[in-house]
């Protein structure tokens, strides 16, 4: 029988281009989504928002893929897990992190993602029993010195007391690890396109029972900007961050697995940075610079070369 990893990796282990160019395409998507999200909880409120971004993505991969859902394949055991991955990955994930980037900085929020591979390796080792080799111990720790690289430079250049949001990022960024190390036991029953679909419903109604809980203990409606461009970007935002780009996250995990899919995702603080300076104007210092490229060669080392 066939192989199926074959078709994303190569003989010697390493990441194919076609799968590469995807999971770089989804690490863009990802870090401009920061700048993004900063823009709009100036005129949306943040579980609100969170809700609108995710139901406009399960809305584009139903449209687009329902034919392909296989909803006759899920058991109760699956039901258990897609309901936890939503949890985590989805519900938690937007609620912590567009809070918390309305409260920090986009800037802060890009680079706090920078910590999302060690995390994800860590917890796929911790849920799954995943063996990271020395290989991906390098790219691990380069990939995190840059990051390390792009804070201090941050800290240097603006230095301001952004700690609850910063955590509140942290937080998500963490239930996102331990959400995709649940997502990739439900891999093993389902499609990615069947557990994307699924999460992002289920992640979708959690975001605007909460908004209605909010609001009905606030008395008062949520916060909604009028500007019809403003709801275009949320529906963009949206439909390319949670649908497509979660669509591929999780085909990604489903061929190389967690630990190796999440070695790309030093990616996004790079994107991250780069779209908070050109689109929100903040300053690039050589830090950043140092950093792209600590995490350009941890990246390198990590997905193709062998020891």
């Amino acid at each position: 029988m066939k192989n199926p990893s074959t078709k994303t990796l190569g003989a010697n282990g390493s990441l194919v281009i076609g799968q590469s160019s995807e999971l770089l395409f989804v690490m863009a998507i990802w870090g401009l989504t920061s700048p993004a999200l900063k823009f709009l909880t100036g005129d949306f409120d943040a579980v609100i928002l969170s809700a609108l971004r995710l139901a406009s993505g399960f809305a584009v991969i139903f449209f687009c893929l329902y034919a392909r859902v296989q909803l006759r394949m899920i058991t109760g055991q699956t039901i258990a897990l897609i309901c936890l991955s939503a949890t985590f990955t989805v519900y938690l994930f937007q609620i912590l992190t567009t809070q918390g980037i309305h409260m920090s900085t986009a800037t802060n929020g890009a680079l706090i993602t920078a910590f999302q591979p060690l995390l994800a390796s860590v917890t796929a080792m911790a849920f799954l029993g995943e063996r990271i080799d020395r290989q991906r111990w390098v790219g691990l720790s380069m990939g995190l010195c840059g990051a390390f690289a792009i804070f201090l430079a941050t800290f240097v250049d603006a230095a301001k007391a952004t700690g609850t949001g910063d955590t509140l990022i942290f937080g998500g960024v963490l239930a996102y690890c331990v959400g995709t190390s649940i997502a990739q036991y439900a891999l093993r029953r389902i499609d990615a396109i069947t557990l994307t679909v699924c999460t992002q419903a289920l992640g979708s109604c959690m975001l605007f029972f909460h908004a209605a809980g909010a609001a009905w203990w606030k008395h008062e409606p949520p916060r909604l900007s009028c500007s019809f461009w403003l709801w275009v970007l949320v529906f963009l935002s949206g439909a390319l961050s949670t649908g497509l780009g979660g669509m591929l996250w999780y085909r990604a995990i489903a061929k190389v697995g967690a630990a190796r899919a999440s070695l790309w995702l030093y990616w996004v603080p790079v994107f991250g940075v780069a779209g908070s300076v050109v689109f929100l104007k903040e300053t690039l210092s050589p830090w950043h610079i140092v950093g792209l490229v600590l995490v350009l060669t941890g990246t390198y080392i990590s997905t193709r070369r062998k020891f």
